[in-house]
């Protein structure tokens, strides 16, 4: 289905069978809206706003997003293979069951996000904002999270063979449910854990 886009601001619509494949949006505004399924592959969108918006199983591959607010929506079933989000700011969204093979995430703020069970293998994820977002049962093997605030994030069954957890910020992290192996963190954090674990380092 066509659709002109012409307007700033869309509310309560079900546009999942709308082609926004390759199609440009700037400063536009989407709420309580309905992607189910829609075919959103090179979408490139700047400065846009979605609010309690549904992209359960949409097409979203090689999608590119700057500025962009995803707020409080899901993304089960949805494909993110290669797609870019820089600066965006998704809290209170869901990835769990998404595809996010590819994904890259440049800055921006994702607490309260959930990505449990996702697989997040060899990512990049310097320096985002992860408070308390979900990892639950996540893969993050050999994935970079130095620098990031993961500050009363959840990590349990969350496998991290190799992750780089050097600089980030697990305050308020329950560590006893965390699945280490080779996993890198640095002399702060080693302290951290061992409290949290009723050990205390001594010389």
């Amino acid at each position: 289905m066509e659709l002109a886009l012409t307007a700033k601001q869309y509310e309560g619509q079900d546009l999942g069978d709308v082609d926004f494949a390759d199609r440009e949006l700037r400063g536009v505004r989407f709420v309580n809206c309905r992607f189910y399924g829609a075919a959103m592959s090179g979408l490139f969108t700047r400065d846009c706003a979605f609010l309690n918006c549904i992209f359960s199983f949409a097409a979203l591959n090689g999608s590119v997003h700057i500025a962009t607010l995803f707020q409080n929506c899901t993304f089960n079933g949805a494909s993110l293979f290669s797609a870019e989000m820089k600066d965006c700011k998704c809290s209170g969204s869901s990835f769990a069951g998404a595809n996010l093979t590819g994904f890259t995430l440049h800055g921006g703020n994702f607490s309260d996000t959930v990505f449990d069970g996702c697989d997040l293998r060899m990512m990049d994820l310097q320096g985002i904002c992860f408070s308390h977002a979900f990892f639950q049962g996540a893969n993050l093997e050999k994935a970079d999270l130095r620098g990031c605030d993961c500050s009363h994030a959840v990590f349990a069954d969350a496998f991290l063979k190799g992750t780089d957890l050097r600089g980030a910020k697990l305050n308020g992290v329950d560590v006893r449910r965390m699945r280490f192996q080779n996993t890198r963190i640095d002399l702060e954090q080693a302290v951290q854990f061992a409290e949290s674990l009723g050990c205390t380092l001594s010389g």
